[in-house]
């Protein structure tokens, strides 16, 4: 229940569990294959044309159940949106955005995930909107008092205390040679982020100049790699430190001390996470949705999706 750790679920959730991300709808154009203008082709194979129209057609073939699913229940939660107390604002649509952006570390690691969900800012606040209404949905009616609140903190106190934590990065490569190699440059002056950025095999936390974020001692992270931080002082640089993923040169950028729960400090946590605990599951939420809907298929072959002929 640490922040890091709340950010990289919320993450998680918008990027990974919200089934929302394959984006628009698709406007099928008629099922004739017809003689196409260039501008009208997709690829060409040895010189011989994919049209559009055959592109379009494989396409339905294929997927036009799951788009076709997939945009319906985009449209119910949407319109779900006007039976809620009060409206999404755009302030919460900003806080849900700003902390996704929050958990990359920086902007060009969360344009990187943008791009590799094929996804841009304006898709990714739709799913934003649609992921709050869903969220609200689900709580509605859900009612958590002061003592369940005081009971939970008595009963999870430990588990409520912040560890000491440190904020890492760390340039990753296969060799020791190569590790002794990115010292020297550290030590000529080069730039721990561009040293990263250009030749750590560790992707992800590369593109974020190195950058891994807090961990503390119960983080999922390799024994070496945290004994070898732990040690450290900020703005120092490890010796090389060798894993079952290479060698890294590690730098602690922060270190946060440790900090003691107390019932007030905890208190949105708790509220947050029973408030969770007694939702409906989203699933559900979303299956009584989809039951009240009235869908009028006009396509005979989505007859199946017809609720007013059931």
């Amino acid at each position: 229940m640490h922040q890091a750790t709340w950010l990289k679920e919320r993450r998680n959730l918008l990027f990974l569990a919200l089934a929302f991300i394959l984006g628009g709808t698709i406007a099928l154009a008629g099922l004739t294959w017809t003689s196409a203008s260039d501008s009208d082709v997709v690829a060409r194979v040895n010189g011989e044309p994919i049209t559009r129209d055959e592109f379009l057609t494989r396409l339905e073939e294929f997927a036009g159940d799951q788009v076709l699913e997939q945009i319906i229940s985009e449209m119910v939660i949407a319109q779900a949106e006007s039976s809620l107390a009060e409206p999404i604002s755009d302030e919460e649509i900003q806080a849900e955005l700003n902390a996704i952006k929050e958990s990359f570390g920086s902007e060009e690691a969360y344009q990187a995930e943008l791009e590799r969900y094929n996804l841009t800012e304006e898709r990714l606040i739709y799913e934003i909107r649609l992921n709050l209404i869903l969220t609200k949905l689900s709580r509605k009616d859900v009612v958590v008092s002061d003592e369940e609140i005081a009971q939970f903190f008595e009963e999870n106190k430990e588990l409520l205390d912040t560890p000491e934590r440190i904020r890492v990065s760390h340039i990753l490569v296969e060799t020791e040679e190569e590790a002794k190699e990115i010292l020297a440059e550290l030590e000529r002056g080069t730039d721990f982020a561009e040293l990263a950025r250009a030749k750590s095999i560790d992707t992800a936390s590369g593109v974020q100049g190195g950058e891994v974020g807090f961990i503390d001692q119960h983080s999922p992270i390799v024994e070496e790699f945290k004994e070898a931080a732990f040690a450290l002082d900020v703005g120092e640089v490890s010796q090389p430190v060798k894993s079952q993923f290479g060698w890294h040169i590690i730098r602690v950028e922060e270190r946060a001390e440790a900090v003691e729960a107390t019932l007030e400090n905890s208190r949105e946590r708790i509220l947050e996470y029973l408030t969770e605990q007694k939702a409906k599951p989203i699933g559900v939420v979303l299956n009584e949705l989809r039951s009240a809907a009235k869908v009028e298929v006009e396509w005979p072959r989505y007859a199946t999706f017809d609720t007013t002929q059931q």
